[in-house]
């Protein structure tokens, strides 16, 4: 009883999570851009919209198998790979939107791209190597090995997490570099939510504490917190609230990067 009501806790959780991103993604994507800023905003919309749909087919990948006792290995394997995909794709759009802001030169795009198709392959690579044979007792993937060798792991855990983290100092270290209010208070809010939360994602990764608490309910629900954080810091730096508007003389940022 106690892991059905923890997993639909959870759920409940990425329902929440996946409507917010999902919001922050259609406030991305309506704004009213050209040229090189578009891709880079448009990349920026990818992010959430791909989180969102994580957000959305986690508990199709949970749920079945966990509450119901419907086992489809393959179905499973399916839906992982393709969370996976989504994911990769969601970091290759924030990545790629970051380091655009910091150095302002559209040639980065391939180069993040090829980045992130190859760190895809590593992940899907991975997956295959730990080949998942069934289900546990509790309903979760089954793996012939039941973890990635140290190393790899925290490698693959560094090449998801450093990059972002990396792009989202530089693009925090505006902050100094410019003059206007508006301008630092959006470079603070949107730099400062993603390094905490891929600040995070890189100790938990180094510390392997998914690893180390494989059964910590606490432990997805700090990450969904910090992902929260960081959608939250976005709307408010497109949207500040109105008490900020009138005290430092910002507004609802419709273009520009």
């Amino acid at each position: 009883m106690a892991e059905a009501t923890v997993t639909l806790v959870q759920t409940g959780v990425q329902v929440v999570s996946a409507a917010l991103y999902l919001w922050v993604a259609r406030t991305i994507l309506t704004r009213d851009l050209a040229g090189d800023t578009r891709r880079a905003n448009t990349l920026f919309g990818v992010w959430w919209l791909a989180l969102g749909s994580v957000f959305l087919l986690a508990p199709l990948f949970t749920l079945p198998s966990r509450l119901g006792g419907y086992e489809n290995l393959a179905l499973s394997i399916t839906l992982l790979n393709l969370l996976l995909i989504l994911i990769v794709v969601a970091a290759w759009g924030l990545a790629y939107y970051l380091t655009y802001l910091y150095t302002g030169n559209p040639r980065w795009f391939w180069p993040i791209t090829a980045f992130y198709v190859v760190l895809g392959i590593l992940l899907l690579y991975a997956i295959a190597w730990l080949n998942p044979v069934g289900f546990d007792a509790t309903g979760r993937l089954a793996y012939e090995h039941e973890s990635l060798p140290r190393a790899p792991a925290m490698g693959i855990s560094l090449l998801f997490s450093l990059p972002i983290l990396t792009a989202a100092l530089a693009y925090g270290s505006l902050f100094f570099r410019v003059n206007t209010t508006e301008a630092r208070y959006r470079i603070a809010m949107v730099s400062g939510g993603f390094i905490l939360q891929f600040g995070w994602s890189l100790v938990s990764g180094l510390l392997q504490l998914s690893r180390r608490f494989p059964d910590a309910a606490w432990l997805p629900f700090i990450s969904n917190a910090f992902g929260i954080i960081a959608a939250i810091a976005v709307l408010l730096a497109f949207r500040p609230p109105r008490m900020l508007r009138e005290r430092w003389g910002l507004r609802h940022h419709r273009g520009g990067t």
